[in-house]
């Protein structure tokens, strides 16, 4: 006699599968999820004791609200909105922009959602009206924070004077504006793409400048631990950034 399936057990098997094939799925993205999730929170930690031992002639007092922190020097009248690189804690780069700070120029250092530029490119939204005083603005960052900011300069290049990239190119054409641009890259940078910073250079307004630190690397435009430092040649941790300082200082007042 042949057998025959009843309706009701090929019901429970096809539901049997179903539900399978549902818990893989899920099982699946909470997999790819946590993956991701522990990527972006790894970071590279800044390197607290370099922090506090770095000084500048003029010491200049900070305030921040854990969205951004402000270097603001007495009577400044040029602004920079600094967007940090990728994976890389937001307080590596308190000495640079202490280090500009006692240059004269107010600084805003944007603290970025789970260290990642891409995920917030608007965050320099609201930050020049409350400083109504300043006259000049420029905008930029490290490494894929200075990619991130250049985006945002597409959008509201009336609002800028300029663009300063460290370690970082252009992701639009700027070619058009009547911006003024500045690169700043070390010679023993083993992280960021020369392929695509040559290419990025065509992107830029005609007249950019350009500075190439003999012996300078990527990791030392801020203060952290866990990238290229080791890389540098000649230069020190905190020569790289005060020489990055007077370079943005000459740029923004000449």
């Amino acid at each position: 006699m042949k057998k025959q399936t009843l309706p009701d057990s090929k019901s429970k098997r096809t539901r049997k599968i179903w539900l399978i094939v549902s818990l893989s799925v899920i099982l699946t993205v909470v997999l790819l999820f946590s993956v991701c999730l522990v990527f972006l929170l790894d970071c590279y930690q800044a390197n607290k004791d370099a922090i506090e031992a770095f000084s500048t002639p003029q010491e200049i007092s900070y305030t921040t609200d854990g969205a951004y922190t402000v270097f603001e020097p007495e009577g400044a009248t040029v602004g920079f909105i600094f967007y940090p690189g990728a994976k890389v804690e937001h307080e590596a780069y308190l000495p640079l922009m202490e280090a500009c700070a006692s240059e004269g120029i107010l600084c805003v250092l944007v603290e970025m959602p789970l260290y990642f530029p891409l995920i917030n490119p608007n965050a320099a939204d609201g930050i020049q009206e409350a400083y109504p005083e300043i006259r000049h603005w420029y905008i930029g960052g490290h490494s894929l924070g200075g990619y991130s900011a250049t985006n945002y300069l597409s959008k509201h290049s009336d609002k800028f004077d300029g663009l300063i990239l460290l370690a970082s190119y252009s992701a639009v054409d700027l070619t058009d504006s009547e911006l003024d641009a500045l690169t700043i890259y070390g010679t023993e940078d083993q992280i960021m793409n020369r392929e695509r910073y040559e290419e990025g250079l065509s992107l830029l307004p005609e007249g950019y400048t350009e500075l190439v630190i003999d012996g300078g690397c990527h990791a030392y435009f801020g203060m952290y631990d866990g990238q290229d430092g080791s890389h540098a040649k000649g230069i020190s941790n905190e020569e790289q950034i005060r020489l990055t300082a007077i370079t943005i200082r000459k740029f923004v007042t000449g």
